[in-house]
């Protein structure tokens, strides 16, 4: 539907538009994605399917309107803004339900204390990585690694990591 030199610059943009949607996800809506699933499909997703729009060319869409905005038509622009409502009304829409019922349900967060413990060793009985999280108020032990956890006023945030094997001998045991 574009050509290879637009499709490059849809990609390359379409970075920006992904960092932007991860920033105010994460700095503005204060929404924990670990994944970025959210920058991801929303902002580099609905930037690709907005800029299909305005680069549609008229060599495959046909030029009765079709093509894209950057080629004088306007048609094709309409369609995308119409699909990125549609898919974002229906995302938003099932998340609402799904999240709002686990939430009602209390299943949406576990408790602090499991939060702090990690999910690794409460859920799977061990640990993906030995991280060592220094804060100045409280300790949580967390087996062979230890969490320290409160807030001190201080706006340093250490957090070392440790492998998980470090020699052929620890491998074995």
């Amino acid at each position: 539907m574009i050509q290879p030199w637009a499709g490059l610059l849809v990609g390359f943009s379409g970075a920006f538009a992904y960092y932007a949607q991860s920033y105010v996800t994460e700095n503005i809506f204060h929404i924990d994605d670990p994944l970025d699933a959210a920058a991801l499909h929303m902002g580099a997703g609905f930037w690709g399917m907005l800029m299909a729009g305005v680069l549609a060319d008229p060599a495959f869409v046909g030029d009765d309107g079709q093509e894209g905005l950057f080629y004088g038509g306007g048609k094709q622009l309409g369609y995308q803004i119409m699909a990125i409502l549609a898919y974002g009304t229906w995302a938003f829409g099932m998340s609402a339900i799904m999240f709002g019922s686990l939430k009602y349900l209390g299943l949406f967060r576990v408790d602090k204390e499991v939060e702090l413990m990690g999910l690794d060793d409460h859920h799977h009985g061990g640990y993906s990585y030995r991280i060592k999280h220094h804060h100045d108020d409280e300790t949580v032990d967390l087996g062979d690694t230890t969490k320290h956890v409160g807030n001190s006023g201080s706006d340093s945030d250490e957090i070392a990591y440790d492998n998980v094997a470090n020699t052929k001998d620890e491998i074995e045991m």
